[in-house]
């Protein structure tokens, strides 16, 4: 039945008795032999990974598609809408916005003479960057500001001497290297090794543009990242990134070279300074530069998917679980389909189960909100979009983010930032996990930065506890050859098995989560 062999029995007084005891834990399946309910999840997964699909892009035609398929899945399951209007959709207003071929960097040499850095060859950027007509294409000073980071709590400030104030700061990706937990959490990335954290920081100095050198591990990617550069970008509105109003630009190591010819320090001996573990002072350069972005712009309209399963405790209707993932990809790159059946089908899917188990049990005391968002694979938009405009998100209690749960071995599962925002959060999940899928929970990854690239993240910054549960694929990440034959469709129905249960506990507790 649905993607469990489930042994119940539900009647009124089980039903109160596993509200008071909080023991909801009522699946149990063998992920292994059960092919009949297997083959099941693989046709969902097979239509929103196929080529029909044309890779799910956000807001394009194929995307609502693969919308209007959820929609009469959980239709059957006799699951309620709860988008706009009495709909299952949460209609957003995206812009498009694809970069021109003009737009370039303008170095300005101190004799005047002057070089051109080029899009999508010598630097990159992000069409949904903000930009406007006060900062794109001003002539400024450069600055090498070391990391860029300005952080109170750690005594550290790599703008303390200089001013950029009107000027083009320079920044290394990344932040300071140190063993010592208490200094940039030692070896784990913190925030301030973010990107938008270091536009936001520049800006805040009175920057007017920024351009980053890429670390090592990035310039291994510079050709996936050229590919989405040079692609469609897509943005909320007329908003994107929050306040960020200033150009940023990625640099090749040709450019860089470049750029440092001639100044105080070249730019290998900066690359040997930080092999070293030591920090490289900033300094003021003699050259001048001036960043030129053009984009074509055009309306797109997307939209999240909604829907409820109701409580049976009339007492707890505005108490609200959510479980999500999201169901766009990446598209179409160069004329290759990118199917991504791991990246999000099979979250999507496992969703979609959650959704069929629990609408079939009935045993949840407070609302269930199943959640598919557009837009992630964009910057989180559809996520953050619900959270900015859902009428209940004070009343969540909960946030269940399942992001790419079809690959790797099918004994564990990453469990990531379950303890950032409630201890007992972190503590359900494990005791939850041990009575069913008995998964080997991996943390290892909790506190890096793939926290703030998955959907929980705009939740958790609502202050709702959140997890997020991945497999770590690697090898066909962004690829075409993220296909349905490399799926674990095993993995996909454990993952729904422990969410289902976990969001089954919070449900049914006689005092809501701290």
């Amino acid at each position: 039945m649905g993607c469990f062999k489930m042994k119940y029995i539900f009647s009124v007084f089980a039903t109160v008795f596993l509200f008071a005891c909080s023991s909801t834990n009522v699946f149990n399946y063998d992920y292994s032999s059960d092919q009949y309910d297997i083959s099941y999840v693989k046709a969902n997964l097979e239509f929103l990974a196929s080529d029909q699909l044309e890779g799910r892009e956000t807001a394009s035609d194929a995307e609502k598609v693969a919308s209007r398929f959820i929609v009469t899945e959980l239709e059957k399951y006799g699951l309620k809408p709860f988008g706009d209007s009495g709909t299952f959709f949460q209609n957003i207003n995206f812009v498009s916005r694809i970069l021109r071929q003009d737009s370039k960097i303008v170095i300005f040499n101190e004799d005047s003479s002057a070089f051109h850095l080029n899009i999508g060859e010598d630097f990159l950027t992000q069409a949904n960057r903000n930009f406007d007509s006060t900062t794109t294409g001003r002539t400024a000073e450069l600055v090498f500001a070391s990391y860029g980071i300005a952080a109170r709590e750690y005594e550290y400030d790599d703008y303390q001497d200089v001013d950029v104030n009107g000027k083009i700061v320079i920044v290394l990706s990344g932040e300071p290297f140190s063993e010592k937990e208490d200094f940039f959490n030692g070896t784990r990335p913190s925030a301030y090794s973010h990107t938008l954290s270091k536009i936001i920081t520049a800006q805040n100095k009175g920057a007017i543009g920024i351009l980053m050198i890429p670390s090592e591990e990035m310039r291994s990617y510079w050709g996936m990242m050229k590919n989405f550069s040079m692609n469609e970008s897509i943005s909320v509105s007329d908003i994107s990134d929050g306040n960020i109003k200033i150009p940023s630009g990625l640099i090749s190591i040709e450019g860089l070279n470049k750029i440092f010819a001639d100044e105080k320090k070249s730019f290998e001996q900066i690359e040997k300074l930080i092999k070293e573990n030591e920090i490289p002072a900033a300094f003021e350069l003699k050259k001048q530069a001036s960043i030129i972005l053009r984009a074509k712009e055009n309306q797109k309209p997307g939209r999240n998917v909604v829907a409820i399963l109701p409580g049976i405790n009339p007492s707890l209707q505005e108490q609200y679980v959510t479980i999500g993932a999201h169901y766009d990809h990446v598209g179409i790159i160069d004329g290759q389909i990118y199917n991504g059946a791991d990246d999000n089908g099979s979250g999507t899917v496992s969703v979609l189960e959650c959704a069929r188990i629990l609408s079939d049990v009935k045993a949840n005391q407070r609302p269930i909100v199943f959640l598919f968002y557009t837009g992630e694979e964009k910057g989180l938009l559809g996520s953050e979009f619900f959270v900015d405009n859902s009428k209940i998100i004070d009343s969540v209690l909960v946030n269940i983010n399942i992001d790419m749960t079809g690959r790797n071995g099918l004994d564990s599962i990453h469990c990531i930032g379950s303890d950032r925002v409630s201890k007992k959060f972190h503590d359900i999940i494990a005791k939850v996990n041990d009575e069913t899928v008995q998964y080997i929970l991996d943390y290892s990854l909790s506190d890096t930065r793939l926290f703030m690239q998955s959907d929980q993240y705009s939740f958790s910054k609502k202050n709702i506890p959140v997890v997020f549960f991945f497999d770590n694929m690697n090898n066909d990440l962004h690829k075409p050859s993220d296909d349905v034959e490399k799926i674990n469709f095993g993995k996909i129905c454990k993952t729904a098995h422990l969410s289902a249960n976990i969001a089954l506990e919070i449900a049914n507790m006689s005092n809501k989560i701290k």
